[in-house]
């Protein structure tokens, strides 16, 4: 996973969220004095909401700052500065500083601070190709800044996370279709979308779960969506032919993404007995399920 993400850390308790913040987190808290500064040596005291007000995901886990992040802020003259972590991170609340004598701070903050603002609209792009994961990423948040620089980062996308099992050992990627997009350019409309997310639209971009080094027939994968009704999640798993191995339903009816909301998916994936057939004289391999027209592996074994 790459370091610059926030994760979801799946393996909390929920009595560890009912508690709060850790101790380095009290700390900023009580700390921190209220800086109204907005030019010069500037410091954010930044927090990510919290998951515990989102009845979905208290007992999954909550997000942390992570050390050598960055946040993009906004500023007047419409240019964005970038904002560094200061401390080890580990923790939903952390300090960001930057100095910007030349300038003035604006009215939003965002992360990553790759993701682009230009005229109120904050524009990210999904990935197409993730990887299997027991945790996820906050790739997309964003927060108004106050007069004494204490901000509260908001999520903006929705999260689903499944887990298939029964995969088939030759699989090497696994494709997530559904009524919405699940990949490619989302557009947030600050500061509207600070309360409703991004919405999701209708289309058919997918989502490929790599499983190259796929180990054991269990794949757990993390992704965030965009905000919306989703009428149905299909796992779909191929070879590295393209030799569709079987597909699974991960929903059963029609599920709401919500901002910042978590939606848990099990599926199984259905058993294919290998068939093999004689192919120009040879017995090459068939494809799953006992019926082919033609041989995907061309006479290879």
């Amino acid at each position: 996973m790459k370091k610059i993400f926030k994760y979801l850390c799946f393996c909390l308790p929920v009595l560890a969220l009912a508690v709060g913040c850790n101790e380095a987190e009290e700390d900023y808290s009580t700390q921190f004095q209220p800086d109204t500064n907005k030019s010069g040596k500037v410091t954010l005291l930044a927090s990510i909401e919290n998951a515990a007000t989102r009845a979905s995901m208290v007992a999954t886990g909550e997000a942390r700052w992570l050390r050598g992040d960055a946040i993009g802020v906004l500023c007047e003259d419409g240019s964005v500065v970038n904002f560094t972590l200061d401390g080890t991170g580990d923790t939903r609340r952390a300090l960001f500083t930057a100095d910007i004598a030349d300038k003035t701070v604006g009215e939003y903050a965002f992360y990553p601070s790759s993701a682009l603002l230009y005229g109120g609209n904050l524009s990210y792009t999904l990935p197409q190709t993730i990887l299997p994961a027991a945790s996820g990423e906050c790739p997309l948040m964003a927060a108004q800044i106050t007069e004494n620089n204490q901000i509260e980062f908001k999520q903006l996308l929705a999260f689903v996370v499944a887990e298939i099992k029964d995969v088939n050992p030759m699989t090497t990627r696994i494709v997530i279709s559904s009524n919405n997009n699940l990949s490619g350019d989302v557009v947030a409309a600050l500061p509207a979308a600070l309360e409703s997310g991004i919405a999701a639209t209708a289309g058919d971009a997918t989502i490929t779960i790599d499983t190259t080094n796929l180990s054991g027939q269990v794949v757990t994968v993390y992704f965030a969506v965009p905000v919306g009704d989703y009428t149905h999640l299909t796992a779909v798993a191929y070879d590295e032919l393209g030799v569709n191995l079987g597909e699974a339903a991960l929903i059963s009816g029609s599920v709401n993404a919500a901002r910042g909301g978590l939606i848990t998916c099990k599926a199984t994936m259905p058993y294919y007995e290998p068939t093999f057939v004689p192919v120009d004289g040879d017995w090459g391999a068939g494809t799953p399920g006992g019926k082919i027209d033609e041989n995907p592996y061309n006479g290879e074994l």
